[in-house]
């Protein structure tokens, strides 16, 4: 693999911002999102056009998803919701809907659901997604659904009906992410609550039953996968076992953000940056900087062999002062 392929890779995997998606080879039109209301495809030429312009208020957050066959988009379109002056909740809702587009920008399907989270499948024909409703004042969220859309007849499926009821929370589940595993093409729901268990639905029995696994981000070859933890570094097992090897991994890996190189079967990759202020101060942990207040010095990339336990390829990238 080239290493600027493996560049691509692990921005786009660590990136909490994913600004633009491709679709295409170099010599073909790019299509990408920059934020905004628009979808945009660039030509060879150079030229930018507008296939798609919501109408709603804007494009949401994560709202540009590339179908892995290259022929779909999943658009996530928002209208705002409204907070008076001097109050802290919401007087009106937002609320998200979701389209389906081609390439050219002709709408193939409209949702009008309150989407949250999307996946799709490995062949690009189904795409799976998670309702919910803002609760407490719009700051909490509670899942009301998860769905599985196919494209090839436009019919929709529930799969939270197999959860197991939850009678303190009063519906069934509560998925909050989504992750449709390359090596077995089931697709992989994470529990809010991740000591309860997580669960798998099976697109050819149609049914979803509980799994020990205890993360949902499989390797290409499903013999590993990551359980991801908001206020820490990835977690990584063993498939078959569930045996811990996150202390193994760290020791070459260093506590540095990682995830999986999509077309090899069992590497991680990752990638530490080297910050400043732009004053030459260093940086404090305990508080936020805006973008604009740091530079980037250096970026080293690692990539690691889990079979192995190795790193096998390592480089640093460093920027103009």
């Amino acid at each position: 693999m080239k290493r600027q392929t493996i560049i691509t890779i692990i921005l786009m995997g660590l990136s909490i911002f994913i600004v633009h998606a491709f679709v295409g080879q170099s010599n073909e039109a790019k299509i990408y999102s920059k934020g905004g209301k628009g979808i945009y495809k660039q030509t060879p030429d150079g030229k930018e056009v507008t296939i798609y312009e919501t109408s709603k208020d804007v494009i949401g957050f994560r709202g540009f998803h590339l179908s892995p066959c290259g022929r779909y988009i999943a658009v996530i379109e928002t209208t705002r919701g409204f907070t008076p002056e001097g109050k802290h909740d919401f007087e009106v809702l937002p609320k998200n809907s979701m389209v389906i587009i081609d390439t050219s920008g002709s709408v193939l399907y409209s949702l009008d659901e309150d989407v949250r989270k999307i996946v799709w499948s490995p062949d690009g024909n189904k795409i799976a997604y998670i309702t919910g409703e803002y609760r407490e004042g719009g700051v909490g969220f509670r899942t009301t659904g998860i769905y599985v859309f196919d494209l090839t007849d436009g019919s929709r499926k529930e799969i939270t009906k197999d959860f197991e009821y939850d009678t303190l929370r009063g519906y069934h589940g509560g998925g909050y992410n989504l992750n449709w595993a390359v090596h077995d093409s089931n697709l992989y729901i994470a529990e809010f609550d991740r000591f309860g268990g997580n669960y798998m639905y099976d697109p050819k029995t149609g049914k979803t039953r509980q799994v020990s696994y205890k993360g949902i981000h499989f390797s290409p070859d499903g013999r590993y996968y990551l359980e991801l933890r908001p206020e820490d570094s990835p977690h990584l097992y063993v498939s078959a076992t569930n045996e811990d090897l996150t202390e193994i991994a760290e020791r070459e890996l260093l506590r540095m953000p990682y995830s999986w190189i999509s077309d090899r079967p069992h590497h991680l990759s990752g990638v530490r940056t080297k910050k400043v202020l732009k004053s030459g101060e260093p940086l404090q942990h305990n508080r936020a900087y805006l973008n604009e207040e740091v530079k980037i010095l250096e970026k080293t990339f690692l990539v690691y062999d889990v079979e192995k336990r190795e790193v096998v390829e390592q480089w640093t990238e460093k920027y103009d002062e």
